[in-house]
């Protein structure tokens, strides 16, 4: 399989969030791909429920020769791995990372609930276009056709986005 751009989304709003961002960068590139290049880190409010902790965020972008069924397997695995615990009856809630597979090159699938990309939410995220638009800032959605800067600032999502510059007690 020839390799492939593969662009991830990066979240984590309990305990060490900037270690858990940095540790699951240093998985993906052991278990996935190869490391390209990645966005700033951003903090964000939570989106989709209610929480005192904000979130970091960050857009990753490896090279994988991995089917995209392999990539979700050892995404799942690395989150396990960083003491994500999920729960079965809320879909939103406070997590010490969360990775989503945002685009794998130019293709789409669609294999629900849990293989859906370009992923479904992309376009309804500040906190993912903002460090999408610093990483491919002339990439475009694939099935719509549309920049992601133009995507960005058609975004209806109102919750704040803002670079983060690191705090006292985070790495």
């Amino acid at each position: 399989m020839t390799n492939i751009e593969l662009y991830l989304g990066l979240g984590s709003n309990q305990g060490e969030r900037a270690s858990y961002l940095t540790q699951a960068v240093e998985l993906l590139t052991k278990r996935v791909g190869e490391y390209v290049r990645s966005s700033a880190v951003y903090e964000s409010e939570p989106w989709g429920f209610a929480c005192d902790t904000p979130f970091l965020n960050q857009v990753v972008v490896v090279r994988t020769s991995l089917a995209p069924k392999d990539i979700l397997r050892e995404i799942e695995a690395i989150e396990r791995d960083l003491g994500r615990i999920r729960s079965s009856t809320q879909r939103y809630t406070p997590r010490t990372i969360d990775i989503d597979i945002l685009l794998y090159g130019e293709s789409v699938i669609d294999v629900p609930p849990s293989l859906v990309v370009p992923h479904p939410h992309i376009v309804e995220r500040r906190f993912v276009l903002v460090p999408l638009v610093e990483v491919a800032p002339t990439g475009s959605h694939p099935l719509l056709g549309t920049t992601w800067g133009d995507l960005l600032t058609a975004c209806c999502d109102t919750g704040w986005v803002r670079r983060w510059e690191g705090a006292r007690g985070e790495r």
